[in-house]
C-alpha cells in the first residue's frame, strides 16, 4: 500500500448519504446519481482530484 505524501494528488470517488435515512444527496458516480434522482444533465461526474496538504 502506498502512503499519501504532502503535495500528492489523489482522485476521490464518493457518495454522500444522510445517516438517518440513507438518502443520497451527492455523488461523483453518474449512474448512482441517476438511480437516486439527483442527476444533473450539465453536471460533471467522475473522481474529484484532491491535493494533499497535510499528512499526519
Amino acid at each position: 500500500m502506498t502512503k499519501v505524501q504532502k503535495g500528492d494528488v489523489i482522485r476521490l470517488k464518493y457518495t454522500g448519504r444522510i445517516k438517518e435515512t440513507g438518502e443520497i444527496f451527492d455523488t461523483t458516480e453518474e449512474e448512482i446519481a441517476k438511480e437516486a434522482g439527483i442527476y444533473k444533465e450539465n453536471g460533471v461526474y467522475g473522481p474529484v482530484p484532491i491535493a494533499s496538504v497535510l499528512v499526519t
